[in-house]
């Protein structure tokens, strides 16, 4: 069986045509705590939306998606059963540095954006009060379910993350994970950036990893943006860039460099745990950090 769609979300929700508030209009299979079959309504409209295996689909009352994030929903749905293992060489330099940037998550509510297969979801789900995940991939939010399945703290959304609107001022934390970088313009990551702002309590925080330009993408003159083989878009983000778009919006702004690969390391045949205790120690090391593959963004509204 897979996850079901946690009922306390439901008041988190919005109709994505009106933003109204949604309630529940009918309810196939669940128990106390979940739906796994049903469907929600708009307050206002009565616009419908179908819960099925535990996934509230958003995506068909969106606004028409770009082609080349159409292209991207066809890349991910059809990569997401080798998603994990390809990533997972990159856990110790990744996933640590990003649970502890994000801190205590006990009672908390969080929403992902881009969530994928869940590379962190599950770790967010095990620790905080409640968990409202969102992708544009079905076959991505598939996998998710799965691994999810049993939880009564998560809701999962097919929905275009940067479209999606939320209560304003419910969530605790928002999280995105190597996501803005495949979001193909400054005006749509603003968009999402508002949404995200709008949707955290006061004392709220974003946390974010996306793709940063480093000094060995520099000094080999690599594209700042392009296509995957896939035919996934990406951006990568200067320190600069990507403080500035963030604090549009947010009152403080911190990043870092992570995710850091050493000259050699390769010829050097480092363990992944031994390459990930490195990347976090050269972390704060200035110049080194630089060679970081990701930056992490930790954004508070006040």
């Amino acid at each position: 069986m897979s996850v079901g769609f946690n009922k306390k979300l439901i008041e988190a929700l919005l109709c994505q045509k009106d933003n109204s508030p949604i309630e529940i209009e009918n309810i196939e299979s669940g128990d106390d705590n979940v739906i796994f079959s049903g469907s929600l309504k708009c307050s206002s409209c009565n616009q419908s939306y179908q819960i099925k295996n535990g996934i509230l689909n958003f995506l068909s009352s969106q606004a028409d998606l770009p082609d080349v994030m159409k292209d991207e929903i066809e890349a991910r749905n059809k990569e997401a059963g080798i998603y994990d293992e390809r990533l997972s060489v990159r856990y110790h330099k990744e996933v640590p540095s990003t649970l502890k940037t994000i801190g205590d998550l006990e009672g908390k509510k969080v929403i992902e954006y881009g969530c994928g297969t869940g590379r962190l979801t599950k770790y967010l789900a095990d620790e905080c009060g409640l968990i409202l995940a969102n992708d544009f991939s079905l076959e991505s939010l598939f996998i998710l379910g799965q691994k999810l399945a049993g939880k009564k703290n998560v809701g999962l959304i097919l929905a275009d993350s940067v479209q999606l609107k939320t209560r304003e001022k419910y969530f605790d934390i928002a999280c995105s994970f190597q996501f803005l970088e495949h979001v193909p313009t400054s005006g749509q990551r603003a968009n999402f950036i508002n949404n995200t702002y709008d949707t955290l309590t006061n004392d709220g925080i974003s946390v974010s990893t996306v793709y940063h330009f480093d000094l060995r993408r520099q000094k080999n003159k690599q594209s700042i943006e392009g296509m995957h083989n896939s035919g996934i878009f990406f951006h990568y983000f200067t320190s600069p860039e990507i403080e500035t778009e963030f604090k549009k919006y947010f009152a403080k702004v911190d990043l870092r460099p992570i995710d850091i690969t050493l000259p050699m390391e390769a010829r050097l045949k480092l363990s992944v745990k031994l390459a990930g205790a490195l990347s976090r120690f050269f972390e704060n090391i200035p110049y080194i950090n630089k060679l970081g593959h990701l930056l992490i963004i930790k954004a508070k509204k006040e």
